[in-house]
């Protein structure tokens, strides 16, 4: 019995989105040839990371209880542990305390700056759940700014700043994923009474808006790579090549968009269809060769 609830209450944590939160060790790998890694600093980077996974649960968890009754009625959605009960209505809102008191303790002992880009993402994401969700398209950018968010709060970590190509990578790559969940989520059935805001959601709109965001985020990611910052920061100069596994995974993804009616969040591509997978795994040797072989 305590065996269950402890499996529920972890569930109920979303664990496996916390890989949302590595982009926080982005600013490490693209700047590696001008960062001196001491273990004050991996600390900080280890704090950073635990107190945005915590941060993120308090948020899933406030997002659930709100969503409670919708959720109930999601054709996928109410067999999630708030909404199908498997925890109580109390439970839930003392996991929501709890995650953030947590995030809150463990923010005390990382760099300011990436303190308030947490504090920065809780509040934009409280506002998302109670109003800028139900606002078309408004909610595409919360998310994105989001993970620009993460970004910041790593690079605030070894006081440097991003480039602004990295910044609408990120950006416009996480417009794609959202764009995609929001088409997914609009095909599944009863989606657009417990989603209202499916229903002013136009089909050829959203499928111009995921090509447009597929396009930017190739191109800015390409021009991110050729960058001459980038090769003086990580000392390497074969970045580029990472290009190629990035834009597969992409488009993986893109043609899979709608094939696939069971399926409302794109993350779950990654662990059910092969050609992403082997994507995937060639985009991370690509790094690692830049990284330890390449020149």
């Amino acid at each position: 019995m305590m065996r269950d609830e402890i499996k529920n209450i972890l569930k109920t944590l979303k664990i496996k989105h916390y890989v949302k939160n590595v982009i926080i060790f982005l600013p490490l790998l693209i700047m590696c040839a001008v960062t001196d890694f001491t273990p004050e600093l991996v600390y900080s980077f280890i704090g950073i990371f635990v107190s945005f996974c915590f941060i993120s649960s308090s948020i899933y968890i406030f997002n659930d209880i709100l969503d409670i009754k919708n959720d109930r009625n999601h054709p996928v959605k109410q067999d999630e542990i708030i909404a199908s009960g498997k925890i109580t209505l109390r439970t839930a809102v003392m996991l929501f305390f709890a995650t953030l008191l947590i995030s809150s303790l463990i923010s005390m002992y990382i760099p300011t700056g990436s303190r308030l880009m947490i504090f920065s993402y809780f509040i934009i994401q409280i506002f998302y759940s109670v109003l800028f969700r139900h606002i078309l398209f408004v909610d595409v950018l919360c998310i994105a700014f989001g993970f620009i968010l993460r970004l910041y709060a790593g690079f605030f970590a070894i006081e440097a700043t991003p480039s602004l190509y990295l910044l609408m990578t990120i950006f416009f790559t996480s417009c794609f994923f959202t764009c995609i969940k929001r088409k997914t989520e609009k095909i599944l059935p009863m989606c657009e009474k417990t989603r209202p805001i499916l229903k002013h959601l136009k089909k050829n709109t959203i499928d111009r808006l995921i090509s447009l965001n597929l396009l930017l985020a190739v191109l800015f990611y390409m021009l991110f790579t050729f960058d001459t910052r980038l090769a003086e920061n990580t000392g390497k100069s074969y970045s580029y090549i990472t290009s190629i596994p990035y834009m597969l995974i992409l488009y993986g993804i893109y043609i899979k968009t709608g094939k696939i009616t069971d399926i409302y969040d794109p993350i779950i591509y990654f662990q059910k269809d092969y050609f992403i997978k082997i994507s995937s795994i060639f985009f991370l040797i690509s790094i690692i060769a830049v990284l330890t072989i390449l020149k």
